[in-house]
């Protein structure tokens, strides 16, 4: 049915401006749309409880799932719901940085059968914040123009549209149910099946930080999965990259003596008011070295 297909995963995250942003804007273009919330089993009841009031806007439901199942299922689920024959898909915890957010992605696909990923900018900057230095870092590599040097390595789920029936005919891999690296999966999949994705200058906002603690623990959570699905992401991932060319010169026991070391203070570098990248770096590979040995990589400090 042609329309737009609004679609927001979240795990207790809130999401109610970012939906009334959405539906303001789907209201101007004038075409049939609906808005779908897909909770993935939140645990917290107040954030809940404010995510409810997405059901009060004409055309959007904020359903309800009673179990976590992951950040890949829970996409599938909201594609399998939707009415309409374009998706555009935005992660709660995003803001609409443009006021042409949609009207540029209708306007894309009105024209091309493909996948279109818009990336993200940072709203805001703290130098006391590792998401915000990190991202901060990183941010000339979000252009449209960096992105699309590697275009399936470079895809993320967070912001894209995309034809419902070619994401039908290509889901997620609901194999991931922890945090990390889904995309990068389905970026090479995506990539064997011949479908394009294009990048384009089409930005949602990241509009709160993580907390320090937070962010180190979803990238532990992250590399987990990246070591439990390691052979397949070989040749999408930079860490593998990185670890399998220290392997290669037999210098991954000495990273994880390293980590073992000093993973303590450099948590307590990390989870404090100025944060270093080069620590987080540091961090990052010997955490994920100790995994590929076996190890725990170390224990998060929450």
């Amino acid at each position: 049915m042609n329309g737009i297909s609004l679609l927001i995963p979240t795990y207790n995250d809130r999401c109610l401006q970012l939906a009334r942003d959405l539906w303001s804007q789907a209201k101007e273009l004038g075409a049939p749309f609906e808005l779908l919330a897909g909770d993935d089993g939140s645990t917290d009841k107040s954030v809940v409880a404010d995510n409810r009031r997405i059901n009060s806007l004409s055309g959007c439901r904020y359903i309800e799932r009673p179990l976590n199942e992951g950040r890949a299922a829970v996409r599938n689920f909201l594609a399998r719901e939707a009415r309409f024959d374009t998706l555009v898909f935005v992660d709660a915890g995003r803001g609409v940085a443009r006021d042409t957010f949609l009207a540029e992605y209708a306007r894309l696909l009105s024209q091309h059968r493909m996948f279109f990923y818009g990336g993200y900018v940072m709203e805001r900057h703290s130098r006391a914040n590792l998401r915000s230095v990190y991202e901060d870092a990183r941010a000339s590599r979000h252009t449209a123009q960096c992105r699309s040097l590697h275009p399936y390595l470079d895809f993320n789920t967070c912001n894209f549209a995309c034809p419902r029936d070619l994401f039908l005919r290509y889901p997620l891999d609901e194999r991931f149910r922890h945090y990390g690296f889904e995309d990068v999966l389905y970026g090479k999949r995506l990539h064997a099946a011949g479908v394009k994705i294009c990048h384009v200058d089409n930005p949602v906002a990241l509009v709160g930080f993580d907390s320090n603690a937070h962010f180190v623990a979803k990238w532990e959570e992250a590399l987990a999965t990246l070591c439990q699905f390691q052979d397949e992401l070989r040749g999408y991932s930079r860490m593998l990259a990185m670890t399998d060319n220290l392997g290669r010169f037999r210098l991954l026991p000495l990273v994880r003596l390293w980590h073992r070391m000093f993973a303590p203070l450099e948590r307590r570098q990390l989870l404090g008011a100025r944060p270093s990248l080069l620590v987080f770096e540091f961090y990052r590979l010997g955490y994920f070295a100790c995994l590929l040995s076996g190890g725990r990589g170390g224990r998060s400090a929450m």
